[in-house]
């Protein structure tokens, strides 16, 4: 069965409810919004126009920071968030940035080092949640 995926930017405001559902669905809404949503760029990928999954995007000098990459339970293993993740890749390149990279749940490793992302080996935990910093040269 084909998908009918589409991705976009959208503004943060339609990011909070995926991020919050998915990464924290024991916190409220006012705990997934970061101060520096609305200087980033945020990209949706939209399933027969239905918010799916999510990613937010953050100049960092010559890098590019990835952050509160989620897609919903319902459209997990259908290859939305590998769709999802090479858009990021694509718009990282067209940013002609050098490194891409971000502090990843460490639950989700195996996802990432499909892409060529490397883990600097170290675990730090945030919120009860295990996280390794990751990154790939563009």
């Amino acid at each position: 069965m084909e998908i009918n995926l589409n991705i976009e930017q959208v503004t943060p405001e339609l990011v909070w409810n995926v991020r919050q559902e998915v990464l924290y669905p024991d916190l409220g809404l006012e705990a997934v919004k970061l101060d520096d949503d609305f200087i980033g760029t945020h990209f949706g990928a939209f399933v027969d126009n239905k918010l799916a999954g999510v990613v937010s995007v953050y100049e960092d000098g010559d890098k590019l920071l990835f952050r509160k990459f989620s897609v919903r339970d319902e459209f997990q293993n259908k290859k939305i968030g590998s769709q999802l993740m090479e858009y990021v890749l694509n718009h990282a390149k067209l940013m002609e940035k050098n490194t891409i990279w971000c502090n990843a749940r460490a639950s989700a490793l195996y996802f990432y080092k499909k892409f060529g992302f490397v883990s600097n080996g170290k675990t730090f935990t945030k919120n009860g949640i295990n996280f390794m910093t990751i990154e790939k040269e563009i």
